[in-house]
């Protein structure tokens, strides 16, 4: 990764032209995937350098504050799955956050990164208060010699679902979705809402929680229940509370099915702190201090409040049953599903 305010100008010299997205690319979704293919397929035609302009905010901001599906290098390393692109980070901060989209184009795309062809979303928002728009950066074209190429906004039904990967169903939608529009609002949104099919199709990829086992009070182990506490990014974004059927995978190995639950634990624990917990299906081991990557592949049920350890492992053995019968329908193993 580059930074814009180091090794920005160093980067742009150079006798290859520079082919240029820019945006916050959170999520990574199927809208910023198109954009991130016709990025690396246009940089190739003419062959030019392929870089992608990830903005971000300082915390300190309204739109920093935000909860992001994709925290810390979690969007750099989806972006790179997609096409080897050179991402150049950008964090706007104080008087940054008054610039007027013109002055965005000149200081950030033109000045700094000297583009010459600039590749954008059809619903792409840029500047002071997001008041830049597709039809400025195609109005000011000409005034900075850049060429523009518009890709157009993506869509989902109300009726998709995530199918290993793949959208199942393109089209429109009235309602909260602005007529199925792909954006990370969306996305939130379907997470919130349990609709956890529809935000993968967004997505194109299971939603995934990433980060360091730790330990916890080893409840579920003392009742043969072992479960590994996920500790995440502070800017990422949680969906609803409840339990899942997952798929994890521990370091950049194995993987395994198993069940997460996301949220207070009122049965066991009267602290309402909120955790993110994994029982492995099938596997032994010690799971403390490392890496692991949990997908979401569907939701099962709402937290539920319990009388004692033993109605508790009765649910989780009915909670297993339902999980291994949807991934048994998907007849693969989790190193499969895993993205």
């Amino acid at each position: 990764m580059v930074n814009i305010n180091d090794e920005c100008e160093k980067y742009a010299t150079g006798d290859a032209g520079v082919c240029l997205a820019f945006g916050m690319f959170d999520g990574v979704h199927i809208g910023h995937k198109r954009i991130i293919e016709t990025l690396m397929d246009t940089a190739r035609a003419y062959n030019m350098k392929a870089t992608l302009l990830k903005i971000d905010f300082t915390s300190d901001t309204a739109l920093g504050a935000q909860l992001r599906l994709t925290a810390g290098d979690e969007a750099e390393r989806l972006i790179q799955r997609i096409a080897p692109v050179t991402v150049v980070n950008y964090t706007f901060a104080g008087a940054e956050m008054k610039l007027a989209p013109e002055q965005f184009i000149k200081t950030c795309l033109i000045d700094k990164l000297r583009a010459n062809i600039v590749v954008a979303g059809e619903n792409c928002k840029f500047g002071k208060d997001g008041a830049g728009t597709i039809h400025i950066l195609r109005e000011l074209a000409g005034t900075y010699g850049y060429k523009l190429l518009t890709v157009n906004e993506q869509k989902v039904a109300e009726s998709c679902a995530y199918d290993d990967g793949i959208v199942s169903a393109l089209g429109g939608e009235e309602g909260a979705f602005r007529n199925g529009i792909v954006n990370a609002a969306a996305i939130k949104k379907a997470l919130c809402d349990k609709n956890i099919s529809r935000a993968n199709a967004m997505l194109g990829q299971p939603y995934a929680l990433s980060g360091t086992v730790t330990r916890g009070r080893a409840l579920g182990r003392r009742s043969n229940m072992p479960t590994a506490n996920l500790k995440t990014h502070p800017r990422k974004f949680i969906p609803a509370h409840g339990v899942y059927a997952t798929v994890t995978r521990i370091g950049e190995s194995d993987s395994y099915f198993g069940l997460t639950h996301i949220g207070k634990k009122p049965s066991v624990d009267t602290s309402g702190e909120i955790t993110i917990e994994t029982h492995l299906l099938d596997f032994t081991g010690d799971l403390y201090g490392q890496h692991i990557n949990t997908e979401l592949h569907m939701y099962i049920r709402d937290t539920m409040k319990f009388d004692g350890v033993d109605a508790v492992k009765a649910q989780v053995d009915r909670d297993t049953i339902v999980a291994r019968k949807y991934f048994r329908q998907l007849a693969t193993s989790p190193k499969s599903l895993f993205r």
